[in-house]
């Protein structure tokens, strides 16, 4: 509703959609060229320069086969950081799932690594989740200096990264569209304040109840303050900004977000009237 209509015209912000940012911890790279609208998508914990990310396509390409698609790559720790902790399987999907059965284990009190492993994962996690608000900062100053209207994509603590970024952007018309998925940003974060300041920004909130990682691993990292939007609805007084979308009975698991499944259930959504 909108979002395939990205009109530029007098927008004096640079066309140069490899731009880099200024600085920080965040890294753009173009996947392919389209039309002006611009899709960024987000990886979370562990995904620190992890370069294949043609997963997303399951879920880009169903909704916006055209758009100019981009990888916003960022300082959200990788396994060659982890000290001292078995690597199970080498690709990072299969490396977070482990971790995530390990902490489960730790928080139900049937820890069975050394507490050094367990404070090195903890340590990891807090420092990505740091890591996310200067990212986010960075890819607001992208967007404000690059021309194109923006649809923004993230996983765990990739949509606490655009949490950050519509925390901060000065102009209010440039993000048509942000989906969570898997978020691992609090539920009761400023979510009302981004939906006033950008009227024309769409909130949404995919979530699942079968995410362990956010289940044992972001409650230890947050000491368990709060509850994350990627295990329940965002609750705003206008309902028509955010939609929020319980994938439960498609989505097993944290790491089970990137298919056609899920592209077709946002695609449902981005297509039905509020």
């Amino acid at each position: 509703m909108g979002f395939h209509k990205a009109n530029t015209n007098n927008d004096d912000r640079k066309d140069d959609p490899l731009a880099k940012s200024n600085g920080g911890n965040m890294r753009i790279k173009q996947i392919r060229s389209g039309n002006a609208l611009r899709v960024v998508i987000i990886n979370g914990f562990l995904s620190e320069t992890v370069a294949d990310v043609s997963d997303w396509l399951e879920i880009v390409n169903r909704s916006f086969p055209e758009a100019t698609v981009l990888h916003c790559d960022w300082d959200a720790s990788n396994i060659a950081k982890f000290r001292g902790l078995a690597q199970p399987n080498p690709k990072h999907d299969g490396w977070l799932r482990s971790l995530a059965k390990v902490t489960t284990n730790v928080v139900s009190q049937k820890t069975y690594l050394p507490k050094s492993v367990l404070a090195e994962s903890a340590k990891q996690w807090r420092s990505a989740m740091n890591n996310a608000a200067i990212a986010g900062n960075d890819l607001t100053n992208y967007i404000e200096t690059n021309t194109g209207k923006y649809i923004l994509m993230g996983h765990s603590l990739g949509a606490r990264v655009i949490f950050n970024c519509l925390n901060s952007l000065k102009y209010k018309d440039y993000v048509l569209g942000a989906f969570l998925f898997g978020g691992a940003v609090g539920v009761n974060e400023t979510w009302g304040n981004i939906a006033n300041n950008n009227p024309k920004l769409r909130i949404f909130n995919c979530y699942s109840q079968n995410d362990l990682v956010l289940k044992s691993l972001y409650r230890v990292g947050t000491l368990f303050s709060n509850t994350p939007v990627g295990l329940s609805p965002i609750v705003l007084s206008n309902k028509n900004r955010v939609h929020n979308i319980d994938m439960s009975v498609a989505v097993n698991g944290h790491t089970d977000y990137k298919k056609a499944a899920v592209g077709n259930l946002v695609h449902t959504y981005i297509n039905t009237p509020r």
